[in-house]
């Protein structure tokens, strides 16, 4: 008797459904788990970039009002940065003057202040803002206390999906303003800020009223400004051009160097199109006609004068000049053979220019190690015949016009000026380069002399300077 058993492939197959289902629950549990990782991911980095976003922004605005406060003081303290920040100054403070903004007024002034300056554009001039909560209706406000400023939000763009908040706020009993931006994006925020001083500072290491002069074994670190050939009869032919500047190379090889050096001073009158004096071997305009002996021999992606002197001197192909082998071999680089000594004054400016190469305030091994006074003239020494931008209060073509010639026929020597700066500029204007006069240092002069008469006595080598210096690792030489 045959026994019938149904059913019996039912159970087999719940249970393999039961563990399909299962996998298939896991799986779309992992992915949706992984989309909502990677979309908390993408939230977070668009919550950072609109808080970077913010902080630029709010420096940029910042610089734009502060820059409009004129003083006669020489130093700000914080007892003048409070002053300045809420608008509470009077005619003991010295004179100061709100200068009007270039592109935009304001109808009612909420103060006289710099915080008050940034409450009325960001008010009365942005119309980009937007009320991202009901409490933003009330900003921007300044708190009574702190003088604190909150502005409204900013949306990065029209959907409003990521903004910025921004906060002023000046720190109490110092000169520094904190800016604070918030990024929010998809319910995500990141909080970034900055520090900015409050200082009086004049934007060049030279300016002159008159001709500026360089001539060779001279370098400057700072941006150079002169006002000359604004006024009437000024400018001249023989001598009245607002700069010149002489090569530290040309006479150093009247043989083989001088020749490159005029070859290549050619091509820059033809070719060199931002005023740097050097040139781009990969750039359509300003690498025609390189080649030979014009290369970038030290690999910075610029051709100047450095590399045909490194290309000249260099008998061992490893791209430095020894002009020192006992200062080689102190910063550690010994075997050295010397390879230049036609001018050991400007080998040794070189080397020692910028001191503190790696920007920590102190000059020590570490800068040895980064290529200052080592010995030896190379790529790391960075050098250049003026370590800033040049400005001018004269056009380009009244200063051709009077000469009769390039301005640059007068200048030589490389001008590395800072990224995203222009190298050469002309016709700047009195707020950019202001006319100066004995007058303005006048107050800057008391404070200086307090200051020295009040300061650490020069010591010994166990006290005052002399002993801080010790202790710092420095050394002391007393006078004979």
């Amino acid at each position: 008797m045959n026994k019938q058993r149904n059913g019996w492939a039912t159970v087999p197959s719940l249970l393999m459904l039961a563990v399909i289902a299962s996998i298939t629950a896991g799986m779309a549990n992992v992915s949706w788990t992984n989309v909502r990782s990677a979309q908390a991911i993408i939230a977070i980095a668009k919550a950072q970039s609109a808080a970077e976003s913010g902080l630029s922004f709010g420096g940029i605005r910042l610089l734009d009002e502060v820059n409009r406060y004129v003083i006669d003081r020489g130093v700000i303290d914080s007892d003048l940065a409070q002053k300045l920040w809420e608008g509470t100054w009077t005619p003991i403070d010295g004179f100061i003057t709100v200068l009007p903004a270039d592109d935009y007024v304001v109808a009612a002034p909420s103060g006289t202040g710099i915080v008050h300056s940034l409450q009325d554009v960001f008010e009365q001039v942005d119309a980009h803002w937007f009320e991202a909560e009901a409490e933003d209706a009330l900003l921007p406000a300044i708190d009574p206390v702190s003088f604190a400023l909150e502005v409204k939000p900013i949306a990065l763009d029209s959907t409003e999906d990521s903004f910025f908040r921004l906060t002023y706020t000046l720190i109490e009993n110092d000169t520094r303003i904190l800016v604070t931006s918030v990024g929010v994006a998809d319910g995500v925020s990141r909080k970034l800020s900055m520090e900015f001083d409050l200082d009086k500072r004049i934007d060049y290491a030279l300016v002159a009223m008159s001709r500026v002069m360089l001539g060779r074994n001279v370098i400057v670190e700072g941006p150079i400004g002169t006002r000359y050939g604004i006024s009437g009869g000024e400018l001249d032919a023989n001598f009245g051009t607002p700069f010149v500047m002489r090569s530290d190379f040309y006479g150093l090889d009247p043989g083989t160097l001088d020749g490159t050096v005029s070859a290549f001073a050619a091509l820059v009158l033809a070719n060199d199109v931002d005023g740097d004096n050097r040139l781009r071997p990969s750039h359509p305009t300003e690498g025609i006609g390189l080649g030979g002996a014009l290369q970038d021999y030290d690999g910075n992606q610029y051709i100047s004068e450095m590399d045909l002197f490194l290309s000249r001197f260099d008998s061992n192909g490893d791209i430095a000049v020894v002009y020192d082998p006992a200062q080689a071999l102190y910063a550690g680089h010994p075997g050295m053979s010397q390879e230049f000594s036609g001018d050991m004054q400007l080998a040794m400016l070189i080397d020692n220019a910028r001191s503190d190469r790696n920007g920590d305030g102190v000059t020590d091994s570490l800068d040895r190690e980064l290529g200052w006074d080592d010995g030896i003239i190379d790529g790391k020494d960075h050098y250049a015949k003026i370590d800033g931008s040049i400005g001018f209060a004269v056009s380009i073509a009244d200063w051709e016009a009077a000469t009769g010639q390039q301005w640059q026929a007068d200048v030589a020597g490389s001008i590395v000026s800072d990224f995203g700066s222009s190298s050469a500029q002309f016709a700047l204007p009195d707020d950019k380069l202001a006319e100066l006069s004995t007058s303005m240092f006048a107050n800057a002069q008391t404070w200086f002399e307090s200051e020295s008469m009040t300061g650490t006595a020069f010591g010994n080598p166990a006290s005052g300077q002399v002993g801080s210096n010790i202790a710092s690792g420095g050394t002391y030489t007393p006078r004979s």
